[in-house]
C-alpha cells in the first residue's frame, strides 16, 4: 500500500500540487526513487504509461538529532545512480538479519 502512495503522491506532484511528506517509510522513499530514475530513463522515449516524476521535483533531508539536545541537523540526500542514499536499506537488513537470527536461535 505505501508503494502505491507513492506514486500517487508522483502523479500529485507531477500535476503542479507542491507535497511535503515526512516518513520513516523505506517503501515510501524507495518507491520514490524508483519512480524519479525509472523518469529519467522515460525522457529520451514516449512511453509515459506509468507515473513521471522528474529529479528536479523532488527534494529529500533528513533530520537527525544535534549534539546539543535542543539542536538538530539537516542534511540534503542526494539521488545517485542506484536512488537514494539514504540509510533505510542498511537499517532494513540490519532488522532482518537479526530477525533470522531469532527465528534459527531455537
Amino acid at each position: 500500500k505505501q508503494a502505491e502512495l507513492a506514486k500517487i503522491i508522483a502523479e500529485i506532484v507531477t500535476s503542479g500540487v507542491r507535497v511535503i511528506l515526512t516518513t520513516h517509510s523505506e517503501w515510501i522513499m524507495e518507491q520514490l526513487s524508483n519512480i524519479v530514475l525509472d523518469s529519467n530513463k522515460k525522457a529520451a522515449s514516449s512511453n509515459r504509461d506509468r507515473a513521471i516524476l522528474p529529479s528536479k521535483d523532488v527534494g529529500v533531508w533528513m533530520f537527525e538529532k544535534g549534539k546539543a539536545a535542543d539542536r538538530s541537523v539537516v542534511k540534503e540526500i542526494p539521488l545517485e545512480n542506484e536512488g537514494y542514499e539514504d540509510g533505510f536499506d542498511e537499517v532494513a537488513d540490519q532488522l532482518h538479519s537479526a530477525w533470522v537470527n531469532l527465528i534459527n536461535d531455537d
